[in-house]
């Protein structure tokens, strides 16, 4: 069986106004296939559904440079499909996550 890694991740940016409320700061932590509630904040699953692919990869503990996610080898950066102000009413999100 495989050991999925446990992988922090964190709003970068907020640029509009996030449906789900997400603010800079805010942050959530996946352990295996959970998400730890304890200590998590706020997750929106749209994003959730954007970033999943790159995030099962970090967990499979690839190199986020490898997979283009980063200029550094220990942080990767996505970001939710809505492409927020002037283009729609919500709000572009970036995450930045890395291992635990």
């Amino acid at each position: 069986m495989v050991r999925l890694k446990d992988i922090l991740v964190e709003v970068v940016e907020v640029t509009g106004n996030c449906d789900a409320g997400l603010k800079k700061g805010d942050k959530f932590v996946l352990s295996g296939a959970n998400i730890d509630l304890k200590r998590s904040d706020k997750i929106c699953y749209w994003a959730l559904s954007d970033l999943m692919p790159a995030l099962f990869s970090l967990q499979l503990d690839h190199d986020p440079k490898e997979l283009g996610l980063s200029k550094e080898a220990e942080v990767a950066y996505m970001c939710c499909s809505d492409p927020g102000p002037p283009y729609t009413p919500g709000a572009h999100v970036l995450f930045k996550a890395r291992k635990l």
